[in-house]
């Protein structure tokens, strides 16, 4: 009895893993693409506080990945070349969404969230556990504008990219790099 009950509780295990694997790979494909929308968050940029009028993510991996790359670009307004850019990496583990910024060394960890077809909202914590709250909604599919346009993509290699500060992604000046904050909800 004892051996059937030990192998009953492997089978309940390994099937708990793969399940969870299948919905990692789930959510990582229905988050491939470009959301666009609120989310609270703050910039100081030598020494000014900036609030941003709205965010865009986007999300690319390869089929079968359950991580990828993308980007993160914070804009203070609707006017050209007004926007802080990074360079994000991410994976989806246990059904929360980690996201790594190139240029900040920080990260954040989606955990309580709902994404349904075009609409992803929920909260997210960060390195210093403030928990903000977002509510993005679904632009593109899988395509990289930004790649195309200004050449950023896996070989561009100037994290400071554009803000209100710079203006340009030319980092041969000293310029200091914004800090991004999010705000408590």
């Amino acid at each position: 009895m004892k051996k059937i009950l030990s192998l009953l509780s492997v089978v309940i295990i390994a099937l708990c893993t793969f399940t969870s694997c299948d919905e990692d790979l789930m959510i990582s494909t229905s988050l491939k693409g470009t959301w666009e929308g609120y989310m609270d968050t703050r910039y100081d940029i030598s020494g000014h506080k900036q609030k941003t009028t709205y965010t865009e993510i986007q999300f690319f991996k390869d089929a079968g990945d359950k991580y990828g790359y993308g980007y993160w670009i914070d804009h203070f307004s609707r006017r050209p070349g007004d926007y802080y850019y990074s360079r994000i990496y991410w994976e989806v583990r246990n059904q929360d969404i980690y996201i790594d910024f190139k240029d900040s060394h920080s990260s954040i960890v989606i955990h309580d969230y709902k994404l349904r077809d075009k609409h992803f909202t929920g909260w997210f914590q960060d390195d210093t556990h403030t928990h903000t709250e977002f509510d993005l909604f679904k632009t593109r599919e899988d395509f990289d504008p930004y790649e195309e346009e200004y050449g950023y993509g896996d070989g561009y290699y100037d994290y400071w990219g554009y803000s209100k500060a710079t203006r340009s992604s030319d980092n041969s000046e000293n310029v200091e790099i914004p800090v991004r904050r999010f705000s408590k909800q």
